[in-house]
Formats: C-alpha cells, sequence, structure tokens
C-alpha cells in the first residue's frame, strides 16, 4: 500500500483556520493543530512523517495530559502503549514550550516505566495487582501528585504561545482551509493512489455499517418459513447445512439467512420475497437456485 511508504517532507507548512487559531479558547487553538493533521491526511494523502514534527509533538502532550489529567500517569502508560517514537515527540513538545517542571515529571515516569518490569502493552491488565502494592503504585500517585500541583491554566498559555509563534503556520479564514491544504498538496506524487485507499476504506467500513444497521432477529415463525425454504435447496450431501442461524440480513428485496455449517464455509440463504425465489449460496456464489419457494 502506498500508505507504507515515507516520502519524506512533502508539507512544509502548517494551515490553520483563523476564527480557531486566534480564538480565547485555548483548547481550540491547541486543537487546531490535530485537526490540520487529520485534513492533511484525508485531503492532502499525507502520513505524520511527511509534514512538520510540531504536529506530532503537539498531539503527543495532549494526549499526555489528557490522560493524566483523568487517569493518571499508571493508565497513561498503558493506554498509550508507551510507543519510543511518540514518547520522544511528548519529551520534543515539552522542551520546545520550555515546561521544565512538567519535563521533569515526564522523566520521573520515564525511570518508573523502566524499573517497573514489565511489557508496557500489558500495564492495564496488571492494573489492579499494581495498585494494591503500594510500593509499587506509590510513585505513581505521587507523580500524579506533582503533576496537579502545577498551574494547568498557565501551562495552556505556554502553549497557546508556542503554537501561535510557530513560523510555518499559514493563517486563513475557516472557509480557505481545505482549498489551500488541496493546493499545496499537489507536490505529493502519492496523493491520488493514497486518497483511493482511503475512499475504499471508508466504502469497505460503511458497508459493514450497513450490513450492521440490516440485521435483524427473526420470529419463530420466521425461522420455520426459512428452514422450509431450505430444505427445498439443499443438494443433500454430506456437510450441507441443515438449518438457519436465527437472524437473517434485511436486503430490502429480500432476506439472507446465515446457515449452521461446519468451519468457515460461509453458507447462506437468499430469499428474494419480491420475485417468490430463493438460492443457497457458499462464499457468495450460487450452489443452487434460484427457484420457485414452497408456499
Amino acid at each position: 500500500m502506498s500508505w507504507d511508504v515515507c516520502q519524506g517532507m512533502i508539507f512544509d507548512k502548517i494551515v490553520v483556520a483563523r476564527e480557531r487559531i486566534e480564538s480565547d479558547d485555548a483548547y481550540e487553538v491547541i486543537d487546531e493543530l490535530s485537526t490540520f493533521a487529520q485534513k492533511a491526511q484525508e485531503i492532502g494523502g499525507l502520513r505524520t512523517d511527511e509534514f512538520r514534527a510540531e504536529i506530532l509533538w503537539n498531539s503527543q502532550l495532549t494526549r499526555y495530559c489528557s490522560q493524566v489529567g483523568q487517569n493518571g500517569h499508571y493508565l497513561y502508560v498503558g493506554n498509550s502503549g508507551w510507543k519510543i517514537g511518540n514518547v520522544e515527540a511528548c519529551r520534543h513538545a515539552l522542551a520546545a514550550c520550555r515546561l521544565e517542571a512538567l519535563a521533569d515529571i515526564y522523566d520521573a515516569l520515564a525511570a518508573l516505566v523502566d524499573r517497573i518490569g514489565f511489557d508496557p502493552d500489558t500495564w492495564n491488565e496488571n492494573y489492579d495487582a499494581v495498585r494494591r502494592d503500594q510500593q509499587r503504585f506509590g510513585p505513581f500517585q505521587a507523580l500524579d501528585s506533582r503533576y496537579f500541583d502545577l498551574d494547568e491554566a498557565a501551562i495552556l498559555g505556554v502553549r497557546v504561545a508556542w503554537i501561535r509563534a510557530l513560523s510555518n503556520l499559514i493563517v486563513v479564514p475557516e472557509t480557505e482551509v481545505d482549498a489551500m491544504i488541496a493546493s499545496l498538496a499537489a507536490a505529493n506524487p502519492m496523493r491520488a493512489s493514497r486518497l483511493a485507499e482511503l475512499a475504499g476504506e471508508r466504502d469497505k467500513a460503511q458497508s459493514q455499517q450497513r450490513a450492521v444497521e440490516r440485521s435483524r432477529l427473526a420470529t419463530t415463525e420466521g425461522v420455520r418459513h426459512a428452514n422450509a425454504v431450505l430444505k427445498t435447496l439443499r443438494r443433500m450431501f454430506k456437510g450441507d447445512p441443515k438449518e438457519v442461524l436465527p437472524g437473517y440480513w434485511d436486503l430490502g428485496d429480500g432476506m439472507a439467512w446465515p446457515l449452521d455449517a461446519p468451519g468457515e464455509q460461509e453458507w447462506s440463504l437468499l430469499i428474494l420475497a419480491t420475485r417468490g425465489e430463493a438460492a443457497l449460496l457458499q462464499r457468495g456464489n450460487v450452489i443452487n437456485g434460484p427457484k420457485k419457494m414452497p408456499a
């Protein structure tokens, strides 16, 4: 896939909406960089390592502050997975913003992670055991206390000032952001192929969602009728499915019933009520039918 290939720096600018970057709401200013990252992917077909690193720095610092504020340092490590690239991005943000007190806490956390003795991917499942062990959990609580002793408003103010001072910002009205990103994205030779892949993934996700929305539980009478139809279509070979499962997909002009076939055979019974026909399918291919349904 074209998304697997890093092309190096493609986008040297950060396009932001004037209404948001000049907002009095600190969170709106901070989140505007994340909005750009999303648009750079969806409109520009860019990976996070193909535009300014400050975007990732900002998002990882936001993640740290949000997770610790809600769940504390221990669960921040578990929820984030403590990925090296993200850890370094957060450290870069702390250094760029000159948030020394917060950086000291983060360094102390890194030392704890090294000392705790198990893979960060397993931290959440070990949470209850660690929480009952004050010798191990106490240092995390101490970091939480240090964090909450800091002036949150002051930290937000520093972050906002750093973002607004970035030399590569392009500030335009909100209505012009998408067009500006699209114009600059012309420099991305993989844009078309990547956007096509994104569109395919969206179509697949929407199709799966529609399938979920079409699923229905069946009545006893509905199951009885479907089994009667199935009986007329079975080929009577060994391994043929013998009954429908108690649910179906509503196709608008018909119903698709999953069958009890063993393994991964993916049998289904297609009933086209509007045409009075039915067919037996395996992996989407017609095995028998369509035939007129019994009355």
